[in-house]
């Protein structure tokens, strides 16, 4: 769990508490999203006592582990003293760490990697210095870490903390339990992911363990392969502020120095050299770091659309457009530039007091490049993420390549979005955005023509009567006319 992430991406939403409209989903929501969706909160109730997962949690896999350490320890000749001294000592280094932590950064948080490799360190220390074997402790303790860490993967998916990215498959959290901007944004559920894949590991460890290798053996496995699942598993992750450096983040990096760490173990372990094995490792990832440092000469990649140093201008875009878009009569067009596209926007009142909202996207005047659909649907889930609550009802291609959406919108309840939002997760809440545009009714069926035009609706929608909808000289087809003045 690492409530630093948290805590620094809330300081962008001042930590308040979210009355932003939930993305609708389309109907039946499947059954293990509503799995996930049950388990989701801050808190839990047990004999009429709140408590917190995580800590609910943290405890049962800190009575698991104990015991399995405890039992192959004594099962390996290990003094029961010598068990027990040695994982008071784990507990304690933990729960020093997070004090530390709330010391430095006024928050307690643990993070999973630093927290086990710290933990490990520790107790090899105390198992020397009472002339303990070392790595016969280490073998055993390293599988009753494994069991804790499966029960408190688990309790940072309740808690919300570690996170993935936004997915059509994964757990919903309300307010107070992830950042302000991604409540209600379902997400993909790496901490359970990585819950499965720390209780594979940690049965194979026991596996090689009971096999009766060397010390040290069953120690290095874990290590490895753990660090090389979460090499994998940090590309699904989606808290911000986690440390990085260059390319990979801070437990990436970690996982490619256990592995030399666990090479270079193997080799003294057998009486071998290092050197050349160590050798060949160091100049393969000498090549790859000359390959990262040069990318900008010889790879050539797309440019995304939306990105965290673009989205502040495309939310001054959005706000200016909204603004011109109520100053200009209903049905005509306002329009304003963005980084990489022309946004045109109106807006039509209903009888029953809400508002038909309808966008445009159009290349930009000098591109010579038409809109590619990735981009038109991102900067169109950037648009709808902002909207208070909302029905989309057709959203696609038509007329030349230009895109369109529409929006039947309920101007008196609260915004999704602010412009002081952190732009990394309006990044990710308009990725969502984006995902359910693509199911609205129009833009399969757009798709499906090959950006052919398609005409508006020339009767209520929904049963909405929409103020001039069938005056077709205004609305023609998904688009509308410019204002006079160009804007």
């Amino acid at each position: 769990m690492n409530h630093q992430r948290v805590t620094r991406a809330s300081a962008w939403s001042g930590s308040r508490v979210s009355s932003r409209p939930w993305p609708v989903e389309p109907q039946p929501i499947p059954w293990f999203n509503r799995m996930l969706d049950r388990i989701a909160g801050p808190h839990e109730s047990f004999a009429g006592i709140e408590v917190s997962p995580y800590f609910g949690l943290g405890v049962c896999g800190i009575t698991a582990g104990f015991a399995l350490f405890v039992g192959l320890g004594m099962r390996s000749g290990v003094p029961l003293a010598t068990l027990t001294a040695i994982s008071v000592i784990a507990v304690a280094t933990l729960v020093g760490l997070g004090l530390l932590r709330k010391w430095g950064y006024g928050a307690e948080f643990y993070v999973l990697f630093e927290d086990t490799l710290a933990v490990l360190a520790a107790c090899g220390l105390v198992a020397w210095a009472i002339g303990a074997p070392v790595w016969t402790v280490l073998d055993l303790l390293m599988l009753g870490l494994g069991v804790f860490l499966v029960f408190g993967r688990l309790g940072c998916l309740a808690c919300g903390c570690c996170h993935g990215r936004p997915s059509s498959v994964g757990i919903r959290y309300p307010d107070g339990v992830v950042e302000d901007e991604l409540v209600g944004i379902r997400l993909f559920p790496v901490q359970l992911v990585e819950a499965a894949w720390i209780a594979v590991v940690t049965v194979a460890a026991g596996a090689v363990l009971l096999a009766g290798p060397p010390p040290g053996r069953t120690l290095w496995f874990w290590l490895i392969a753990y660090g090389a699942g979460r090499f994998v598993m940090e590309f699904a992750r989606g808290d911000l502020g986690r440390p990085s450096v260059g390319p990979l983040s801070e437990a990436q990096w970690l996982a490619v120095l256990l592995l030399f760490g666990g090479i270079t173990f193997d080799k003294l372990a057998a009486g071998a050299g290092t050197s050349i094995e160590l050798g060949v490792l160091a100049a393969a990832g000498g090549l790859v770091l000359l390959g990262y440092l040069t990318r900008s000469r010889w790879l050539s990649l797309p440019s995304a659309t939306l990105t965290a140093a673009t989205v502040p201008a495309w939310l001054d875009v959005s706000s200016a457009l909204e603004q011109a878009a109520r100053a200009t009569p209903p049905g005509i067009e306002a329009r304003q530039p963005g980084p990489s596209a022309l946004i045109g926007m109106s807006i039509d009142p209903t009888d029953d007091g809400r508002e038909v909202h309808s966008y445009s996207i159009h290349p930009l005047p000098e591109s010579r490049a038409p809109l590619a659909g990735r981009e038109a649907f991102t900067l169109a889930g950037l648009l709808a993420q902002r909207l208070p609550s909302h029905e989309i009802l057709r959203a696609g291609f038509c007329e030349a390549g230009v895109f369109h959406f529409w929006a039947l919108v309920d101007p008196s309840g609260p915004r999704g979005g602010a412009t002081d939002d952190h732009p990394g997760l309006v990044k990710m809440r308009a990725q969502t955005f984006a995902r359910l545009l693509r199911l609205a009714p129009e833009a399969d069926r757009a798709r499906q023509r090959g950006h052919d035009s398609a005409n508006a609706p020339d009767e209520p929608v929904d049963g909405v009567a929409v103020a001039g909808l069938h005056d077709s000289s205004r609305w023609g087809y998904f688009g509308r006319p410019s204002s006079a003045d160009g804007s």
